[in-house]
């Protein structure tokens, strides 16, 4: 997700046309509900993909993993998945990337290759932002690529690991107030319980 739920810093030195292209495209999220949001998020897309690009090229890590993000945002509704591996190995390989926004490229990259089928791809990358997040003591995002790889777990009938991550993913949901994410795993937690008949747990 997209700087996963957090507010983009004051003083972050982004070009004001990619602050724009941010904007707009979170404006469109908002609206994708609205007659004309597809035509948008796909002129946004193309936006966000060359800004993301054109940062690669000069090596801003941050900016380049901001609209690799945010191009997700878009792509994650309408495909298609395979320009994000193709970005998020560029992204994750910027020297002046940080770790924790290594780590949730590396993330983004995984859900990508999910949606693809590639699932053992998708297992490493998530298994590798995960070892991340939790070596930098990122709390909310080690929760969220906790309940990815629940998701994964499930898809691929492993029941009884796919139910330790949710669980674990929503102790830390708990524990940090990220009620929308702690929402999210307790429907995916609610849907394992049904798919096993444990109607009431």
């Amino acid at each position: 997700a997209l700087n996963n739920g957090k507010k983009l810093p004051k003083d972050l030195a982004v070009a004001d046309d990619v602050k724009e292209l941010l904007l707009a495209a979170y404006t469109a999220l908002m609206e994708k509900e609205a007659a004309q949001a597809q035509e948008r998020l796909a002129r946004e897309l193309e936006n966000l993909v060359s800004a993301c690009r054109r940062a690669v090229g000069r090596e801003d890590g941050e900016v380049a993993a901001l609209t690799m993000l945010a191009a997700w945002e878009v792509i994650s509704l309408q495909g298609p998945y395979e320009s994000v591996t193709s970005l998020g190995r560029a992204v994750a390989d910027l020297p002046s990337l940080e770790a924790s926004q290594r780590a949730q490229v590396v993330c983004t990259t995984g859900e990508a290759l999910q949606a693809l089928g590639r699932m053992d791809e998708a297992l490493t990358h998530l298994e590798d932002a995960l070892s991340t997040q939790r070596e930098v003591g990122d709390r909310r995002s080690e929760g969220i690529v906790l309940g990815h790889l629940g998701i994964l777990h499930r898809d691929q009938g492993r029941v009884d690991t796919a139910r330790e991550h949710y669980e674990q993913a929503l102790v830390i949901h708990r524990e940090v107030g990220n009620r929308r994410f702690e929402g999210i795993v307790l429907g995916h937690l609610g849907i394992l319980h049904l798919g096993q008949g444990r109607v009431d747990t």
